[in-house]
C-alpha cells in the first residue's frame, strides 16, 4: 500500500531542501574551484578522494535533488514514463553507492597517508593502490545498477508515480540475494567500515602522539587531514544510522516497521548528507578568509562590468538609430 502525505508536508520539505540546495551548490563549486586551481591541493593524495566525493555530491544535489524537489512541488512524478523512473532510480542508487564506497576507501586510505606515506613513493603503488580504488568506487556502482535496474528481468514491474523514485527497483522485491547484496555492500558494510576505520584512526593518532611525545609525529601537519575525515565520517554515520536500523528491522523481523516514518521523513536525510558535505570540506581549505575576499572581489568586478557593457550597447543602438533616421 502506497504511503501518502499531505500537500503541506511536501511544501515544507520542498522549501527546506530548496533553501539549502543553492548554498550547497555554490559551496561545492567554490571548494572544487580552489582545489583544482591550486597545485598543492591537486598533488596532495589525500585530496583526490575528497574531490571525487565533492563531484558526486554536486551531481546528486543538482540532478537527483532537483528531481525530488519537482516531485515535492507537483505531488506526483513528472513526466510519468517508465524510462524517466528508471533514470531517476539509476542516478539515485548509483550516486548514493558512489558516496558510500568513496568514504569507506577514504577512511581506510587515511591510515596509510598518516602513518605510512612512504608507501606511495613509487608510481606503481600510487596507480594501483591510490588511483585504482577510487576509479573502481566510481565505475562499479553504475555497472551494477545498470544491470539490476535496466536489464534485470522482473515478473511484476510495478511503478507508482505517486511516491518518490516511483517506488523501489523491482530487483529489491523479487531477488532476495540481490536485495541483500545491495543493502550489505552499498549501505551496511560501508557504514560499518567507516565507523571502524575512523575510530581506529583516532585511537592510533592518540597513541602515536603520546608514545612519540610529538617528536617524530607531526600532529599539526596531519591534524587538518584527520579532522576532515572524521567530520565526513560522522556526517555519513549520523545521516545513515537511522535508515539502516529501520531497513534492517524491516528485512529481518517486521516488514511494516516504521514504513511511514521512513518514506515521509528519514528518506530525506540522505539529501542533507550531500548538502552539508561541501561545508565540511570547506574547513580544509587554507587561508579561507583570503579566498572569500578574492571571490567577492571577482564577483563585484564582474557585476560592475555588466552595467558598463549594457550602457555601451545602449549608446551603440542609439547611434545606429540616429544614423538610420538621417
Amino acid at each position: 500500500m502506497a504511503i501518502s502525505e499531505t500537500s503541506l508536508s511536501r511544501l515544507i520539505k520542498f522549501w527546506i531542501l530548496l533553501i539549502f540546495q543553492i548554498p550547497s551548490i555554490l559551496c561545492s563549486i567554490f571548494v572544487l574551484y580552489h582545489m583544482f586551481i591550486s597545485k598543492t591541493y591537486r598533488r596532495t593524495l589525500a585530496n583526490h578522494v575528497i574531490i571525487a566525493m565533492l563531484i558526486i555530491s554536486l551531481l546528486s544535489v543538482t540532478i537527483d535533488l532537483s528531481l525530488t524537489l519537482n516531485y515535492l512541488r507537483e505531488g506526483i512524478v513528472k513526466p510519468q514514463s517508465v524510462s524517466f523512473c528508471y533514470f531517476w532510480m539509476y542516478i539515485d542508487y548509483s550516486l548514493y553507492a558512489n558516496g558510500m564506497l568513496l568514504t569507506t576507501w577514504a577512511s581506510f586510505e587515511r591510515h596509510i597517508l598518516v602513518f605510512a606515506l612512504q608507501y606511495f613513493r613509487s608510481s606503481y603503488k600510487i596507480i594501483f593502490v591510490h588511483y585504482l580504488p577510487i576509479i573502481i568506487c566510481l565505475i562499479y556502482p553504475f555497472i551494477f545498477y545498470i544491470y539490476t535496474i535496466y536489464f534485470y528481468s522482473c515478473k511484476n514491474n510495478i511503478l507508482n508515480f505517486h511516491i518518490i523514485l516511483c517506488g523501489s527497483p523491482c530487483f529489491k522485491r523479487e531477488s532476495y540475494i540481490l536485495n541483500w547484496y545491495d543493502m550489505l555492500m552499498h549501505s551496511v558494510l560501508p557504514c560499518t567500515f567507516i565507523v571502524t576505520f575512523s575510530l581506529a584512526l583516532l585511537i592510533r593518532v592518540i597513541k602515536q602522539k603520546r608514545r612519540l611525545q610529538q617528536k617524530l609525529f607531526s600532529w599539526k601537519k596531519q591534524r587538518r587531514m584527520i579532522i576532515q575525515l572524521l567530520s565526513i565520517a560522522c556526517l555519513y554515520i549520523i545521516m545513515n544510522i537511522p535508515l539502516f536500523i529501520i531497513i534492517f528491522i524491516q528485512q529481518c523481523c517486521l516488514k511494516t516497521f516504521a514504513i511511514a516514518e521512513h518514506d515521509l521523513y528519514l528518506f530525506y536525510l540522505y539529501y542533507f548528507l550531500l548538502i552539508f558535505l561541501p561545508f565540511v570540506c570547506l574547513g580544509s581549505l587554507d587561508n579561507l578568509r583570503e579566498k572569500f575576499k578574492k571571490f567577492k572581489y571577482c564577483f563585484r568586478e564582474n557585476s560592475r562590468q555588466v552595467p558598463i557593457v549594457n550602457y555601451q550597447r545602449t549608446l551603440y543602438q542609439q547611434a545606429m538609430s540616429m544614423a538610420v533616421m538621417k
